[in-house]
């Protein structure tokens, strides 16, 4: 069983020595999103073999999910770990995040016994720093909106 802590600000330095130089951009890998969110979705992480797990509950309810494990290499060789840790909390194991890399890595080591899915809703996005910085245009005229009902 892996042991689990859950994150706490001292934890800090020990998760971004993983993530930092992991190379993934996704903002679940950020400390402060799981930090200021451990209240609700119950983050918590592991260290194991070199790597970096995460696991929290999904939407804050009783799902539970795990983060594609961080660090160097190869992980898949973890993925029969956290699936163990799922199946004590009777659940199934469910990995969020997953990069592209991610998935061929599972694919090639447990060749058809994972279901792959992607939700749009659910990924990242980023903005150009000079159309925030002026919000021209009808695409930012919601956001000017909701900066100017602030303001009110």
């Amino acid at each position: 069983m892996i042991r689990f802590n859950p994150v706490r600000l001292a934890d800090k330095q020990t998760i971004e020595s993983y993530t930092l130089p992991s190379g993934i951009d996704n903002c679940d890998l950020a400390f402060a999103n799981m930090f200021c969110w451990e209240f609700k979705y119950r983050s918590a992480w592991a260290e194991q073999e070199g790597f970096l797990l995460i696991r929290f509950q999904i939407d804050g309810g009783e799902r539970i999910g795990y983060m594609q494990p961080v660090g160097r290499g190869d992980f898949s060789h973890l993925i029969p770990l956290l699936r163990e840790d799922a199946h004590a909390h009777g659940q199934r194991l469910r990995i969020i995040g997953l990069t592209d890399e991610g998935v061929a890595a599972i694919r090639a080591a447990h060749p058809g016994q994972f279901a792959f899915d992607s939700d749009r809703d659910m990924e990242d996005y980023l903005y150009r720093a000079d159309d925030l910085s002026t919000l021209t245009g009808r695409r930012y005229q919601p956001k000017r909106n909701h900066i100017n009902r602030f303001e009110a």
